[in-house]
């Protein structure tokens, strides 16, 4: 039997107490570092060395030395150890780039600082006008800087992820819908501020993804499922892709 994905990591099952935080959680809770850097690289499926990299930079080997990489993410701990939940709609957004070619980080970094001088903000790729007006900048930058023949492509899929968040009526996200294998359109896992601590759970309900996956790996088919939890069946075999994509 293969262990259960989705575990917290990190952080344990213990409550925070934010009363011992130096952060004001008094403006936006969603600033609030609450993830496991492990935790969100498991959520979003993405690898961790490579969130590690977006949120404190990375070296390289250059002729005449070593080089650094910027961090793509302000950490909201200040260091990437501890993230909110905004940086984890940033990774969510960044994750296009790894869909095919890997841009480099340098080119993101610099497109990044180039759309925040026309709207300057801590995160940039999370507000409405990324969404409305700055990705067209975003994209535009990039390709100067890569001469990427398939940008526009590229330029899609970026569309997509912004599309799989949804926002308040300031235009910043309230939930995100992370991508399930060989299910492009579903949007049946949800990471909703708020709810469930957090975690993935199942889209419109407070139903954690891992307890389905607890009950499908002590044998329950979908079908018990969903007739347990009035749910589709499709709701769950797209929640058990999403899973399975982890356990693997």
């Amino acid at each position: 039997m293969r262990g259960a994905p989705l575990e917290r990591r990190g952080l344990g099952d213990r409550e925070m107490n934010f009363d011992q935080w130096p952060f004001d959680i008094s403006s936006d809770p969603r600033e609030v570092p609450r993830y496991a850097v492990s935790e969100v690289a498991l959520y979003l499926h993405l690898p961790e060395t490579t969130l590690r990299s977006w949120l404190s930079g990375r070296t390289f080997p250059k002729a005449s030395g070593v080089g650094t990489s910027p961090p793509l993410i302000d950490p909201a701990d200040g260091e990437g150890s501890v993230i909110s939940f905004y940086n984890l709609s940033e990774a969510h957004i960044l994750k296009w780039t790894r869909q095919r070619d890997e841009v480099p980080m340098k080119a993101i970094r610099d497109a990044l600082d180039y759309v925040a001088t026309e709207f300057p903000s801590k995160h940039p790729l999370i507000t409405q006008q990324f969404l409305t007006d700055g990705r067209f900048l975003f994209i535009k930058k990039l390709e100067e800087l890569i001469n990427a023949s398939k940008m526009g492509q590229l330029g899609n899929e970026l569309l997509l992820n912004l599309e799989r968040i949804d926002r308040d009526t300031m235009g910043m996200p309230v939930a995100v819908y992370p991508e399930i294998p060989r299910k492009p359109n579903s949007k049946a896992i949800a990471i909703r501020y708020g709810v469930s601590s957090g975690a993935p759970v199942i889209n419109g309900t407070g139903i954690l993804v891992s307890v389905i996956w607890g009950r499908y790996e002590a044998g329950d088919t979908t079908s018990d499922l969903a007739q347990d939890y009035d749910l589709p069946v499709e709701t769950l075999e797209d929640a058990l892709a999403y899973l399975e994509s982890e356990a693997a």
